[in-house]
């Protein structure tokens, strides 16, 4: 069963802070 094209974007752009070096920034967005 094949991902509609949309969930598989929506996703990458969830992991993808997960896997920079910034992440503490991208973090830090969301703490205040």
């Amino acid at each position: 069963m094949k991902l509609p094209l949309l969930q598989v974007e929506t996703e990458r752009l969830m992991i993808r802070p997960f896997q920079n070096d910034d992440y503490e920034s991208w973090l830090d967005q969301f703490s205040y």
